[in-house]
């Protein structure tokens, strides 16, 4: 099976912001701006925890508020409307040993060393291992040298976490935003490797590692005299497989928001949007999600473990149209 998607095997360092006290108020028109980041707000007490050999800090979260006022804002989105050249994932790649490890019938094969033109967007995979650009080799080394803007980086949502031990508030105009974003391919001219097998043409990106093939297809023939020694090789541009790909928008993952306390108030809004490009009809963008725990934390005694209790645990329902 293939797919297109976006290219990264590697997943960027994400930013991290911590915020944490025993009250913690996000004021009016207070905003954390942080795309693609991983925020974490927490309300609590800290207590010296002891054991055999050593000592340390342990927070728990057996007291405390988190209170956003309307307006305040924890915006964790991805960046939308990122600019991406579409030839930046064009590349030309030539198979040697080790691209070849996995796949014993091209060592010796045809492929084996010429240059050919691969789309490290399409993906799929093989006898249940990943494949980028083609089925045929492992690539992924080349997908780590494909440059990367910012704003390609941060396109998936981020994510938001809140905890206290006593309760969290969201009052009516507060938002909480990981919705993911999305990149903006730009068009161009695309002209990936064919290869001939059997009199028929394979896309490098179907072309089969338990496959032969008989040769590289370059859309062009070659006429000659043999009594006056001379050759001519002709170019027929509607046959080489060249074609323009207009551009179009590819969704990013959405992000999470994760809410503990043993009471919450949660009438402010929790955004957690996707976009679904036109080529993600069957991989859709991961969607966002949402965890509510109604449970805090106890201090038995000083200087040991926290445990968690639920002193209030509600009923939850999810209906539609609510508010």
């Amino acid at each position: 099976a293939s797919s297109e998607t976006s290219v990264g095997t590697q997943l960027p360092l994400q930013s991290q912001v911590n915020i944490t006290g025993l009250a913690v108020h996000l004021g009016a028109g207070s905003t954390v701006l942080a795309p693609n980041a991983r925020v974490t707000v927490s309300a609590g007490v800290w207590d010296y925890l002891l054991n055999a050999n050593e000592g340390r800090n342990q927070f728990v979260r057996s007291a405390g508020q988190v209170f956003m006022d309307s307006g305040a804002m924890i915006d964790v989105a991805g960046s939308t409307d990122v600019a991406v050249a579409m030839a930046q994932y064009i590349l030309s790649v030539e198979l040697r040993g080790a691209e070849l490890a996995d796949a014993p019938v091209q060592r010796t094969g045809v492929l084996r060393g010429p240059t050919l033109t691969v789309d490290l967007r399409q993906t799929g995979t093989y006898n249940g291992k990943s494949w980028v650009g083609t089925p045929l080799a492992d690539l992924a080394g080349y997908v780590g040298l494909v440059q990367r803007t910012a704003g390609e980086l941060t396109a998936d949502g981020g994510s938001v976490s809140i905890s206290a031990g006593e309760s969290v508030v969201m009052q009516p105009g507060s938002i909480v935003d990981v919705s993911g974003g999305f990149l903006n391919y730009e068009g161009g001219f695309i002209e990936p490797t064919r290869v001939i097998q059997g009199g028929r043409l394979v896309p490098i990106a179907e072309a089969m590692p338990d496959q032969v093939y008989d040769g590289i297809y370059t859309g062009t023939f070659t006429t000659g005299s043999s009594r006056w020694g001379v050759t001519e090789t002709y170019a027929i541009p509607w046959m080489s497989g060249r074609h323009y790909e207009a551009g179009y928008v590819h969704g990013a993952a959405g992000g999470s928001v994760s809410i503990q306390a043993p009471a919450m108030a949660i009438d402010g809004e929790l955004r957690g949007n996707t976009v679904t490009g036109p080529r993600q009809r069957e991989a859709n963008p991961v969607m966002s999600s949402l965890t509510l725990k109604f449970t805090g934390e106890t201090l038995i005694q000083s200087g040991q473990p926290a445990v968690t209790i639920s002193p209030t645990p509600p009923a939850i329902t999810f209906a539609e149209d609510s508010q």
